[in-house]
């Protein structure tokens, strides 16, 4: 008996799609890219909402992390004297130059796409200036 190459060849996909339907996640994608005034961080995760993604800004890191809506309810329903470790299904941290503006960060979720806008601060120009020289 012959095995059918192209059956075995689309099973991974069909794995994907059945973990993805189930509750599970497929792979989170971020892309990282510069302009002209800042940069923007966009992370993918299609089977997740804006809901599920938590940014958060701890002294010079910007941290990206989700949290499955069970676990955020398990979080919430847990008694006060009751410690759980939650942990998120994806996290991410960025090390944030002094040149940005940590105050100023944006993050828009659109399209199933998390866009997170982190803006430099205005850099004014240098002129060149003269240094006088004192005698003593």
């Amino acid at each position: 008996m012959k095995a059918n190459k192209n059956l075995m060849g689309g099973f991974g996909n069909h794995i994907d799609l059945l973990n993805t339907m189930g509750g599970g996640l497929s792979m989170t994608s971020v892309n990282l890219a510069e302009t002209q005034h800042g940069y923007v961080i966009k992370v993918k995760t299609p089977s997740l909402q804006g809901e599920a993604y938590q940014i958060e800004v701890n002294q010079n890191q910007l941290i990206i992390y989700t949290i499955l809506n069970n676990h955020a309810e398990l979080l919430a329903e847990q008694e006060e004297n009751t410690q759980r470790v939650l942990i998120p299904s994806f996290i991410r941290s960025f090390p944030l130059p002094p040149f940005v503006d940590k105050d100023r960060i944006e993050a828009v979720f659109e399209a199933g796409e998390l866009k997170v806008i982190v803006p430099k601060n205005p850099q004014p120009e240098e002129k060149p200036r003269k240094i006088e020289i004192r005698y003593n």
